[in-house]
C-alpha cells in the first residue's frame, strides 16, 4: 500500500511540473528559430542549438545540395518543432510547425 502511495506522489508531482516543462522547452524552440536569419550554416545553427541545449536532428535531402535540420522539442508529444531547410551550405527558410509526426 505504502508503494501505490509513493506511486500516486510522484504521478501528482510530475503532472505539476509537466507544463512548466513544454512552455519552457517550446519557448526555447520559439526563440531560437526566430533568431534564425537565412543565410546561416548548418554549423551555426547546431552550435546554436547546443547552446540552447535543444535536441536536433539533421536529415539529408535526396538532392545532394539539399538538407533539412529540425530542432526537436522532447516535452512534446503532439510533435513540435522547428523545421529549418537549406540549399547548398545556407539556410533557406525557417518554421514552426506543431503536431510534427517526429521519426
Amino acid at each position: 500500500m505504502k508503494f501505490f502511495v509513493n506511486i500516486m506522489q510522484l504521478l501528482i508531482i510530475a503532472a505539476l511540473i509537466y507544463p512548466f516543462f513544454y512552455l519552457w522547452e517550446t519557448d526555447k524552440i520559439e526563440t531560437l528559430c526566430g533568431e534564425l536569419e537565412v543565410g546561416m550554416s548548418a554549423e551555426e545553427i547546431s552550435s546554436k542549438a547546443d547552446q540552447f541545449f535543444l535536441k536536433w536532428q539533421k536529415n539529408q535531402q535526396p538532392e545532394a545540395d539539399k538538407w533539412q535540420l529540425q530542432l526537436i522539442s522532447r516535452a512534446s508529444f503532439a510533435g513540435f518543432i522547428c523545421d529549418i531547410k537549406g540549399k547548398g551550405k545556407k539556410m533557406s527558410s525557417a518554421r514552426i510547425i506543431k503536431g510534427a509526426d517526429i521519426p
